[in-house]
């Protein structure tokens, strides 16, 4: 319709006329009325609280009522929301709760577009969204699409809003390489795209299927190494890597790129996949003859500011070892892998004062300095965010595996691995006790001990 003045007052009055009506014309009893009152008031962004609540009240009592395309409505309305009362937040509940008793009864539609919803309010809503986030609710979708036997298409698109939901679900990846398994062009015919994304699904979970070597081979007939260079290879090349694939082809496109460093958002990102990718070549690849990367990116990575977790462990890594002498943080190794804390510990399960020792030092200190006795042993520890692990699991992601591998490769030590907000969870007088049992159990003489 074309734009009149009559047209444009009716569309700015009637909002207004909306808001002043509903209080008492709103048929509380009538569903059909109160979903669209819902919507309304979501497409105009009516920011009335007291109006919300009517509406919100009103649908709360429906509870026994309502059925899973009513829920999911009223679920994808909720989320669209950026300031819920707790009446929403009752609301909210309830409305999962139909929806994961209902899942079975999920068109393919729906659960993608639940799927959608959620990644929206939980990365838009920095207040609020995490509220949103039901791990039940997720198994219960991604379960209804495999109950519909999902076909391979539509999988590749469910399993690339589990990826930004960071979610790990192995039965949906197991299912999604039996497909493949039983028709290998599904992946050698593929995108690109949705190869990347069939691969960060693996990496999410740290999982190989069973029929892997055929899943590989399918990728690499493939052929990506040949396609038209794009920054988003590096990490395409990273995954497999980190899934213990090689392809010194597609390595070798990737390394032999120009790669400008450009000011742009992505810039640290593209330098600390290439960097991570050249460290474990190095140290994991040792039979490719390759080229490498630029000297120029790889200072430029060298370079970056690491991200520090959100909870430190040094307080009490200290206490449990018995001073700051004994631990020295933020260390690098010779190819830039950064570390949080090393410590050595000698026979017996004794630190080594090593902080001592490289205080007096000007120049910059590797971990490949440090001096250890003889029959003492490096351990690194590295303090990991939430980003290193799939939401809903405890396992490190493959490419945060790598980085570990990598350095404990380069400098033949031990690793522990900490997930600092599960530290932070920890009571107080629970901390030194974990940490000392984690480094009494990456220790040489770990059978005396036990004995």
């Amino acid at each position: 319709m074309d734009s009149t003045p009559l047209r444009d007052a009716l569309l700015i009055a009637l909002p207004l006329v909306f808001e002043a009506q509903l209080p008492t014309k709103l048929e509380s009893d009538n569903i059909v009325n109160l979903i669209w009152s819902l919507r309304y008031v979501n497409e105009n962004n009516i920011n009335n609280a007291e109006i919300k609540d009517i509406i919100f009240k009103s649908l709360w009592k429906y509870e026994n009522d309502l059925d899973v395309q009513t829920a999911c409505i009223i679920f994808y309305n909720l989320c669209s929301i950026y300031v819920l009362s707790p009446i929403a937040f009752e609301l909210l509940s309830k409305v999962q709760k139909i929806l994961i008793a209902n899942a079975k009864n999920l068109y393919i539609e729906e659960v993608i577009k639940i799927l959608e919803k959620l990644i929206f309010v939980t990365t838009m809503n920095k207040n609020h969204g995490y509220k949103f986030y039901n791990e039940t609710l997720v198994d219960a979708c991604v379960n209804s699409a495999l109950s519909s036997n999902i076909n391979f298409n539509s999988g590749i698109h469910l399993l690339k809003l589990l990826n930004d939901l960071n979610y790990a679900h192995i039965p949906f990846l197991e299912y999604l390489a039996a497909k493949c398994f039983q028709d290998p062009n599904l992946l050698k015919d593929a995108s690109f795209f949705k190869v990347s994304i069939f691969l960060e699904g693996l990496n999410n979970a740290d999982y190989k299927p069973v029929f892997w070597d055929i899943i590989r081979d399918a990728i690499f007939a493939s052929e990506v190494e040949n396609k038209f260079f794009r920054k988003s290879m590096i990490k395409f090349a990273l995954l497999l890597t980190a899934l213990d694939c090689y392809n010194p082809n597609l390595l070798k496109k990737v390394f032999s790129e120009n790669i400008k460093i450009r000011i742009d958002k992505r810039k640290n990102i593209y330098a600390k996949e290439i960097l991570l990718l050249y460290q474990s070549v190095k140290t994991l690849y040792p039979t490719y003859d390759g080229p490498l990367p630029s000297q120029e990116i790889l200072e430029y990575a060298f370079n970056i500011s690491p991200t520090f977790p959100k909870y430190s462990i040094k307080a009490a890594l200290e206490l449990a070892l018995g001073g700051p002498q004994y631990i020295c943080n933020n260390l690098r190794t010779k190819l830039g892998h950064h570390i949080d804390h090393v410590v050595v510990m000698r026979k017996g399960g004794y630190p080594v004062a090593i902080n001592t020792v490289m205080s007096n030092e000007t120049n910059t200190i590797y971990i490949e300095d440090i001096p250890t006795p003889s029959e003492s042993q490096i351990i690194l520890i590295f303090n990991l965010p939430d980003t290193a692990y799939a939401v809903n699991s405890q396992r490190l992601k493959s490419t945060w595996l790598l980085r570990i591998k990598s350095a404990e490769e380069l400098t033949k030590s031990n690793t522990i691995a900490i997930n600092s907000t599960s530290w932070a969870k920890l009571f107080e007088h629970e901390k030194v006790p974990y940490l000392m049992q984690a480094i009494r159990l990456k220790c040489e003489d770990l059978s005396d001990s036990v004995n």
